[in-house]
């Protein structure tokens, strides 16, 4: 990306820094909840801080605007922050144009539901944070920079550098990168768990498991062996659901 490409980018990010701030003076409490949420991808390692001396890295750079998203609907949903890699200045590509994506390594959402509903025995879970356990390549990481406010004062100090160490799930790339990565860490069990990594690969769409099976104790078994691959990847899974009682009780 050409030297004012990059300038024009962070230009637009420092803009959308300002107008966040402009807000966040409005309602400080959305403030600190937003530092909340930075706080915890800090102690996470989800994102890190750029010093200055990095500022001269021949690493390809673009600074991702961003917005929180409070939902007033529901006051006691967590905020969370929106990067947004569509967005560019005038002349400018955005980080999702420069993008090569490659071809789709998921099964058609069509042929899941349809299995979904094809036994007596339905469940299905969610991949917490999937995207944010995969680690970024070092060098591709100055395309994920923002700028983060450090306070709400009328003549703040300059707003810090940070970079993400992981995946955004905002990014087009991203939904390869994790089915890669899962395949990739799958075959490690295709001898151990056959029909379960078979399961997997025929079931998982993004960061979703969903399937159904004739007899409990069948869903019991890839149940328990689904936990266990992920518990290796240090993934954790969350908002399961099941149609069965029994399936749920154990």
């Amino acid at each position: 990306m050409a030297n004012d490409d990059q300038t024009n980018l962070a230009v637009n990010s420092t803009t959308n820094q300002k107008n966040s701030q402009k807000r966040f003076q409005e309602n400080p409490h959305s403030f600190l909840e937003y530092r909340e949420v930075l706080q915890n991808y800090l102690k996470q390692g989800v994102i890190e801080f750029v010093p200055d001396s990095d500022s001269d890295s021949n690493n390809v750079t673009f600074y991702l605007p961003y917005r929180e998203i409070i939902r007033k609907d529901c006051p006691s949903s967590k905020p969370h922050i929106a990067f947004d890699a569509s967005s560019h200045d005038t002349n400018s590509p955005s980080l999702i144009s420069c993008q090569h994506i490659r071809p789709n390594l998921y099964p058609e959402i069509f042929d899941i539901l349809l299995r979904f509903r094809l036994n007596a025995v339905a469940f299905a879970a969610d991949m917490k944070q999937a995207f944010l356990q995969i680690t970024l390549n070092e060098k591709d990481m100055d395309i994920t920079k923002c700028f983060i406010s450090n306070d709400l004062c009328d003549e703040p100090r300059p707003p810090s550098v940070y970079r993400f160490t992981r995946v955004l799930f905002s990014i087009s790339s991203s939904a390869i990168l994790l089915s890669a990565t899962l395949k990739h860490h799958l075959k490690k069990y295709l001898e151990k768990y056959t029909n379960t990594v078979d399961f997997l690969n025929e079931n998982i769409y993004v960061d979703d498991i969903i399937e159904s099976r004739l007899f409990l104790y069948q869903a019991l078994t890839i149940t328990l062996e689904v936990i266990k691959i992920f518990e290796d990847a240090s993934i954790s899974l969350h908002k399961g659901q099941t149609n069965s009682k029994s399936l749920h009780k154990a």
